[in-house]
């Protein structure tokens, strides 16, 4: 016999509800969002993580890509090469963006 449970206004069984988890969850069982074993759930909305890309350290400071790289040209923001692209830090973003020349490294 099934276990049934109440999935909004639906009554689903259990196995079902796991199905459902697993689907939702990167095809794996996960009995929570805390998997720390894989790299299969995005950041929250909205929560950037603390490296980087050149397009998000643009969204980060809310100006367009050309404008990043018209501040690394000049050497008024420091990155970090990797292959072709460039990579930023949040903090050092940050404290650049709030004039603090010293923790913006």
């Amino acid at each position: 016999m099934s276990s049934w449970s109440l999935a909004g206004d639906v009554m689903v069984t259990s196995s079902v509800l796991s199905s459902i988890r697993t689907a939702l969850r990167g095809g794996h069982e996960v009995k929570d969002m805390n998997c720390e074993n894989c790299n299969c759930h995005p950041e929250p909305a909205g929560v950037l993580p603390e490296v980087l890309t050149l397009s998000e350290a643009a969204a980060l400071l809310r100006v367009k890509d050309h404008t990043m790289y018209y501040l690394l040209e000049h050497g008024l923001l420091k990155a970090r090469r990797v292959g072709k692209e460039y990579r930023f830090t949040r903090t050092a973003l940050l404290a650049w963006l709030d004039g603090n020349k010293d923790d913006a490294a």
